[in-house]
């Protein structure tokens, strides 16, 4: 072996030594795949589904593909007991801050002390249970519309918090937001990627009525009775779900994540880009919250 090739192999060996232990350290040390992390900044884009926020608005929760997410000033912090889980769906007792429930790929479960414990409630649920989108009745908390898209779209409910549930009707592939209206009891609204369809609910005989002939990106019911639609035109709302009006709601162009609304007129719409908008005048006026 020439002088040169001696010299050489002691730094070969090195170097197949620090790689070896630097594979090592990052099978030990590198992140989760199915984490997205430990906190998520505005402007990321964490292939949000859902949010809502607590009675007193002290938290706002933010569903994700990778697990739920709490804001925490200007960013949002994940939330370790529902590590992992697909959070597609997710509502709040407007009555009790310590009552939610999740839904998402699999599983529905509900909270009874603020998200500490869960619990799953299956009981009348397809065996092949994918829950999208859900929707607290507004006029009855017990009575909760999931909408499923499994087999095959479709939409089921409970009556009593949960603890079982029923089949209620088809819906449209395309379903992107369920809505009920305060005041207006049986009243269950279907926004789709190409229009907004009221379903009464009351009567076997009524027909489903469409009431916006665009794609619908989210709708709320609003505290006084009205319903608010974000759409590609632009935000507006309704009180008679025949005539609408311009809501003065900018997004800048952001994808929402959906609207909610509290019985005090304070409303919030939540974007992909994890901006958060706020009402505090039933959506005469909105501005971009500060955390």
């Amino acid at each position: 072996m020439t002088k040169d090739k001696l010299f050489r192999f002691p730094t070969i060996l090195a170097g197949l030594v620090i790689l070896i232990l630097g594979i090592l350290i990052w099978g030990i040390t590198k992140p989760d795949d199915n984490k997205l992390a430990d906190s998520i900044q505005p402007g990321r884009n964490t292939h949000s589904h859902t949010f809502h926020f607590s009675p007193d608005t002290s938290s706002i929760w933010l569903g994700t593909h990778a697990g739920l997410f709490k804001q925490n000033g200007s960013k949002w912090d994940y939330f370790e007991p529902l590590a992992y889980m697909d959070i597609m769906s997710l509502e709040y007792d407007p009555a009790n801050a310590d009552v939610m429930f999740i839904g998402g790929h699999g599983f529905i479960q509900r909270s009874t002390d603020g998200g500490k414990s869960w619990t799953n409630l299956t009981s009348g649920l397809p065996e092949t249970l994918d829950a999208h989108i859900m929707q607290m009745d507004s006029n009855d908390p017990n009575r909760i519309f999931v909408f499923m898209a499994a087999d095959r779209s479709v939409i089921y409910e409970t009556r009593d918090g949960g603890e079982s549930w029923r089949f209620l009707m088809n819906a449209p592939n395309n379903t992107v937001s369920l809505a009920s209206v305060k005041g207006k009891p049986g009243l269950l609204l279907v926004g789709t990627d190409r229009k907004l369809t009221a379903y009464d609910l009351s009567s076997e005989s009524a027909q489903p009525q469409d009431i916006l002939n665009e794609p619908v990106y989210a709708v709320a019911g609003m505290p006084d009775g009205d319903v608010m639609a974000i759409t590609p035109s632009g935000s507006k709302r309704s009180t008679d779900l025949k005539a609408w009006s311009a809501v003065p709601l900018n997004l800048n162009e952001e994808v929402p994540v959906g609207i909610r609304f509290l019985d005090d007129g304070l409303g919030l719409v939540v974007t992909q880009a994890l901006t958060v908008y706020e009402t505090r005048d039933r959506g005469d006026t909105w501005n971009r919250r500060t955390p």
